[in-house]
């Protein structure tokens, strides 16, 4: 794994989180430095946490990233040898009583139920775990000019790392002013831009990972929330407000991914609210968890914005077909095409080899007969009153009894219309109308 390369890639990603602050990032690790016999990707992990809690409790000055190697520590490797690797800041510090606690769970500084820093203090408690995983150690130390000082040992590899292949999402989402606004986007903005301004929820404690997926589809023309926790994400869904997809992570503090989508599945179906996976976990048993757990989609990371932007794109498209269908309906005719949309179907009657649908622009006739469109309308908004005729519920005006038995009902529209109730079929109606 090579750590230069590692640390440009974070660093970029934090550069969003700088958004008000006079701070600079600086990487001091020298292109040159040995590998590290470590996953990358959890590594990545443990940097983009300590770098942005730094961000967090640092209001000006500087944080820099470096490392060196160690000799004779009893590492992994036969000769021992280790990389330190540290991460220091010239924020407000850790008081000596909590240097310890805070790589214990849900631990803080600022404990009280008010903080002005939020967050879970999960951060730490699991980029320990990862380290202590790798044979290594963290530990944290004052700043000579105030501040702290992160530190952990990674085990050195004796081969040669691959250069860190520039993985597009880092290339084209972290590109960001200071300030979190994309730049180099005027020229292709529009590539690959979405109509109709749809709405995406992105999950995910990692404030990174959620600056750089917004910056990346609010420059598509999406209108882009988020949430970094499962309880508000539900909140958001729960209130009612607008959301067409979800971009949900699984290893998430409380509340994890798979019972937020098991939460949503009670009110929302996959076909109305898409919910993507987007996370580190990459075992075939968490994608069959993913799945059982209603998911729509899974996607791996780290990600290419190519890969995540033709997901995100296919499952609204599907979304939106499915939505037109549950709005409307389209008749294919010998030489054209009728579409009609449902609240506006008045009524619809049958004459021997067609149909004739009356809406309220006025009546169009179709080339079909009733038993081949009768499965395809909603039953909560149309019900069949006799072999001839199919009316639309919204628009009963009332239900009267005739003479023998016979009933008919009158509808609101300009004509008053009124038609036969067949007795097979009254029982049914009535039901409905309850």
């Amino acid at each position: 794994m090579n750590l230069h390369s590692l640390a440009e890639m974070v660093i970029r990603l934090s550069m969003p989180l700088t958004a008000g602050k006079h701070l600079a990032l600086i990487n001091s690790i020298r292109p040159d430095i040995p590998a590290a016999h470590a996953d990358e990707d959890r590594i990545r992990q443990v940097l983009c946490n300590l770098v942005g809690n730094a961000v967090k409790f640092t209001i000006s000055g500087t944080i820099e990233l470096s490392a060196r190697i160690i000799h004779g520590t009893g590492g992994e490797d036969e000769d021992g040898t280790m990389i330190e690797v540290r991460v220091s800041d010239t924020g407000i510090g850790v008081p000596e009583e909590y240097r310890e606690k805070i790589f214990e769970p849900y631990r803080q500084v600022d404990g009280n139920d008010t903080r002005l820093y939020p967050g879970t203090g999960l951060g730490l408690a699991i980029a320990k775990q990862i380290i202590e995983l790798h044979n290594g150690a963290i530990q944290v130390e004052p700043g000579r000019d105030g501040g702290s000082v992160f530190i952990f040992t990674l085990p050195a590899s004796k081969e040669a790392a691959p250069e860190t292949e520039e993985i597009e999402i880092i290339a084209d989402l972290a590109a960001a002013t200071p300030d979190g606004t994309p730049v180099g986007l005027s020229a292709g903005a529009s590539n690959g831009a979405f109509t109709d301004n749809p709405v995406i929820l992105v999950v995910d404690d990692d404030p990174v990972c959620v600056r750089v997926v917004q910056n990346y589809f609010e420059a598509k023309r999406c209108v882009v929330k988020t949430a970094l926790d499962g309880v508000n994400a539900l909140n958001i869904i729960e209130s009612g407000e607008p959301v067409d997809l979800v971009l949900l992570d699984i290893m998430m503090p409380v509340m994890s991914g798979y019972d937020v989508c098991r939460r949503i599945r009670l009110s929302r179906p996959p076909e109305e609210l898409p919910v993507i996976m987007l996370t580190a976990k990459n075992m075939m048993a968490d994608i069959n968890a993913a799945f059982n757990a209603g998911a729509n989609d899974y996607i791996v990371k780290p990600f290419r914005v190519s890969e995540l932007r033709a997901r995100v794109g296919t499952m609204l498209k599907i979304r939106s077909i499915r939505k037109s269908a549950t709005e409307g309906i389209t008749i294919r005719g010998r030489d054209r095409v009728y579409s009609f949309i449902f609240k506006e179907i008045i009524y619809i009657t049958s004459h021997s080899k067609n149909c004739v649908l009356h809406t309220v622009e006025g009546d169009t006739e179709v080339p079909v007969l009733i038993k081949d469109i009768i499965d395809r309308l909603p039953p909560d908004l149309f019900g069949r009153i006799h072999k001839s005729h199919v009316i639309n519920l919204r628009y009963i005006h009332s239900l009267s009894h005739m003479i023998s038995g016979r009933y008919r009902v009158r509808l609101r529209d300009d004509d008053e219309t009124e038609l036969p109730v067949g007795a097979a079929f009254l029982d049914s109606l009535r039901k409905k109308m309850q």
